[in-house]
């Protein structure tokens, strides 16, 4: 998080183009809407900004991510909208009915386009809110097939990882070739999405789904998708801060299923209305001849170079978050004592959920009241009253 001085100024003239004006316009919008004191001048031959960076606290950080829940929420009220009219919320569990004891999680990869649509609905639900799945990509639901009509539990998603992440980099030893990079990042994949919806979410069902999406079925799929490339690293990063409750202690292995190794710098593209990103995209392309990695932070970093902005006083505007990693461990074939990589089985992930995570939930009766007490109509006139 930026904390710097109010009489630290930059000041930068770049030659005028109309790809910079419109890029710089829509940046100042944005940081002036933020409280960063900023101006621009302007004449046929010269483009003028001046940038006086203040700190930012937590608290307003969360508010922009709130904000940016907002807007993504109104941009997706159409598809919203008819998701609801048509009973997507009838996928859910009704609490009243819900029999603990039956509970039975199973991983169901999305193919279709009604469960496609079905993860999309589940993405926007996140408070902090998720990118889409970008290139190399694994959209799942978790569905209860110990209820009738099989409810949804939740949903995670996984696609390709960022290109550079140094505390990754160091401790897989990517930073030593950039061989050894490109050969590690096809075998690598981000947990970009992970949630449990209610009232399934009141029953910590959240960390069952982080297990289930670093198990055996999905290291099987990737394998079915990308072959011959397989599954050998995934990393995810902490949504509100340095420590995930969801992550710590997923004890289907000694030592917990993910590892934290470090913390990002707190980057991010929250602050910046799509105008200002489609205008970074544009100039970018305008300069480079083509933006082929559509990153929206990669692309507003180059951006910000071409007009000779220090990027980090821009982009540093996000909570530094903690950074997951999880690695299959060695399994004991028991044939010449050879050890092969192995991940999690589905079913054991599901196991120590219900005895160690499930088990702790049904002995408080506030968690179970809550549960039991869910009811999908009034889910639906909240997130309507939402998107209004």
């Amino acid at each position: 998080m930026p904390n710097l001085e109010s009489s630290q100024v930059h000041r930068t003239n770049t030659p005028y183009s109309q790809d910079k004006y419109a890029f710089l316009h829509f940046l100042q919008v944005d940081l002036r809407r933020i409280g960063i004191a900023v101006s621009m001048k302007w004449n046929r031959n010269q483009l003028g900004f001046m940038l006086r960076p203040v700190a930012l606290k937590t608290g307003r950080i969360v508010k922009l991510m709130r904000d940016e829940r907002d807007r993504r929420l109104h941009a997706e009220r159409e598809f919203l909208t008819r998701a609801l009219s048509n009973g997507i919320t009838e996928q859910f569990a009704i609490g009243s009915s819900l029999d603990f004891d039956s509970i039975n999680p199973k991983i169901e990869f999305c193919t279709s386009g009604e469960e496609l649509e079905t993860f999309r609905f589940c993405r926007l639900l996140q408070s902090v809110p998720a990118p889409r799945l970008l290139y190399r990509q694994i959209a799942a639901l978790v569905r209860d097939e110990g209820q009738p009509g099989t409810p949804l539990i939740g949903a995670f998603g996984l696609s390709s990882t960022v290109y550079s992440l140094t505390c990754r980099d160091q401790f897989l030893g990517w930073n030593t070739s950039t061989r050894a990079r490109h050969r590690g990042l096809r075998s690598c994949m981000q947990l970009s999405f992970c949630i449990a919806v209610p009232p399934y979410s009141f029953l910590r069902a959240g960390k069952m789904i982080a297990g289930l999406a670093a198990s055996d079925s999905v290291a099987a799929e990737f394998f079915r998708k990308y072959r011959p490339d397989s599954l050998k690293t995934i990393v995810t990063t902490s949504a509100n801060g340095l420590h995930s409750p969801i992550f710590n202690r997923i004890m289907v292995r000694p030592g917990g299923l993910y590892r934290r190794i470090g913390e990002t710098m707190g980057y991010s593209t929250l602050a910046f209305s799509r105008d200002t990103l489609l205008a970074a995209r544009a100039l970018v392309i305008k300069r480079d001849g083509s933006c082929p990695d559509n990153r929206a932070i990669r692309t507003l970093k180059r951006a910000l170079n071409i007009c000779d902005i220090p990027r980090d006083k821009i982009v540093r505007l996000g909570i530094r978050k903690g950074v997951y990693l999880t690695v299959p461990y060695l399994h004991n074939t028991g044939e010449g004592g050879r050890s092969v990589p192995a991940w999690p089985g589905e079913i054991d992930v599901v196991r120590y959920w219900k005895e160690r995570v499930l088990s702790k939930a049904m002995l408080r009766p506030d968690i179970v009241e809550k549960a039991s007490q869910f009811r999908a109509a009034d889910f639906v006139t909240t997130f309507l009253d939402e998107i209004r």
